[in-house]
């Protein structure tokens, strides 16, 4: 392992000074209102370069972006199959007490109540008023009315 760091660490440091140079060369570009021929020489042998390896680096960018996009969907998805696992233990049970319960139904013989028509009536009735309130005070005689 470490015959092989050993082995890339020239490369990886050209590599580094390639970009610092690339890098400087831009920001000196930007300043400058003017560049000199041999400049723009170097420039156009260096453009097309930098373009490459700005396109490779915004393409890595979004590779790696869309990768850790990834992971946290597998997490969701992982959440939500739980989650849909739980349901439907609680749907199989529900389902399982319903059918019980139709079960059960059946077997008492219970039918559809019919209630007969509602009439309205007068508890107690108006002339015995006086007599149920009269009762009323027997029964309960530390209430004053």
């Amino acid at each position: 392992m470490k015959a092989l760091t050993e082995r890339w660490k020239p490369i990886a440091l050209l590599l580094c000074l390639l970009l610092l140079a690339l890098a400087l060369t831009t920001f000196k570009t930007r300043l400058a209102s003017q560049t000199s021929l041999f400049e723009r020489l170097g420039l156009s042998v260096v453009m097309p370069l930098q373009q490459a390896m700005a396109s490779l680096a915004r393409r890595l960018s979004g590779f790696w972006n869309g990768y850790i996009i990834l992971v946290h969907v597998r997490q969701e998805n992982v959440r939500l199959q739980r989650q849909v696992e739980v349901l439907q233990g609680q749907l199989t049970h529900y389902q399982e007490a319903y059918v019980q319960q139709q079960r059960l139904r059946e077997l008492l013989g219970f039918r559809a109540l019919a209630f007969p028509q509602a009439v309205a009536s007068q508890w107690p009735p108006i002339r015995d008023w006086w007599d149920a309130r009269s009762r009323w005070r027997r029964t309960m005689p530390q209430c004053s009315w």
